[in-house]
């Protein structure tokens, strides 16, 4: 049961970091600088390739260099890997173009807040509460748990803190897909999306970086500064929940952030059920706990839901204040 699950909870110990400027910012990140962190991996994935194909983007060398890894390939796969890599050539022509007509395109913002846990409801600024979920299955150490658990709860005395972000690949670049798509050229469109959505989970994974390590400061990675593609292994402390995923299915709540961290400063708009545009967007929070983690909810009880939709309309009562 839900009250079973909250005697479950995961219990930590809090020291947060303060961030030395609290509030929403803006950080600057060009096409450059994003696509030196592209996940080839998920591009190829995207395109039907498996992992032993999506290998072609991460020799380094001259062409040469890759024509050695297509003859060393088994002959039954041949074809298949010669297709990876003329994609991959043709991705990186893309990504050229990119850089030349939309460089500045991509746009992103983020705040740092001060932040309580409150129960199962995340308060930040002492103004926006979020009702989070709690799994009610326990873990394999025990534990039942919440995004909430990696907050300092209000009743502890400490201030913890919290970030949100959002990250678009932005206008310009939607500009080119749609010139494609109106000019007949599918896959010129399909290559342009997929790269688009790459070039947004890079910056993104840039701006986390830069937020970790200077914007708030709570940790410093010598490994990921000196050597940016080491941000790809995701070894790094805290988490960036995005608002629809498993840990916050909720996508409804992408409304109350944006009551703080307007999206449409950054060209970001959003329908009426919570989708952005561009869809080569990403938006969600930073935590910083050192043992915080991501988790998938599972299954929820009818009295979790009966609560939630409880404490959901108290938050959207509150959060319509602001």
């Amino acid at each position: 049961s839900l009250a079973e699950a909250r005697q479950h909870r995961l219990r930590l110990q809090f020291a947060p970091h303060r961030p030395a400027q609290l509030g929403i910012d803006r950080a600057t990140i060009t096409v450059k600088e994003a696509r030196e962190l592209i996940n080839w991996r998920a591009f190829f994935a995207a395109w039907g390739f498996g992992g032993e194909f999506a290998k072609v983007a991460e020799i380094e060398g001259c062409d040469c260099c890759r024509a050695s890894w297509l003859s060393a390939m088994p002959h039954d796969q041949l074809a298949k890997a010669s297709e990876a890599m003329q994609l991959y050539k043709e991705a990186n022509r893309a990504l050229d173009r990119f850089e030349h007509h939309a460089n500045h395109s991509i746009q992103t913002i983020y705040g740092l807040w001060e932040a309580n846990s409150d129960g199962d409801d995340i308060i930040i600024d002492h103004r926006l509460r979020l009702a989070t979920l709690r799994s009610q299955e326990l873990d394999a150490d025990g534990n039942t748990i919440s995004l909430s658990d990696f907050v300092a709860p209000k009743e502890s005395g400490v201030t913890d803190y919290i970030g949100t972000f959002a990250v678009t690949a932005g206008a310009e670049i939607a500009a080119m897909i749609e010139q494609n798509k109106a000019a007949g050229e599918d896959y010129r469109t399909i290559l342009y999306q997929t790269l688009s959505d790459r070039l947004a989970e890079a910056a993104t994974e840039l701006l986390h970086s830069r937020i970790r390590n200077t914007y708030w400061g709570y940790t410093y990675d010598v490994a990921e500064i000196e050597n940016p593609r080491n941000l790809l292994r995701q070894y790094y402390k805290g988490i960036r929940p995005a608002v629809g995923y498993p840990s916050l299915p909720d996508q409804s709540e992408i409304f109350d952030i944006d009551s703080i961290m307007p999206l449409s400063s950054i060209g970001i708009s959003l329908t009426e059920n919570g989708a952005m545009s561009p869809a080569a967007s990403t938006f969600g929070l930073i935590i910083a706990h050192p043992d915080s983690r991501y988790f998938t909810l599972g299954p929820i009880g009818d009295d979790q839901v009966d609560d939630y939709q409880r404490r959901r309309a108290k938050a959207r009562d509150n959060n319509s204040t602001i």
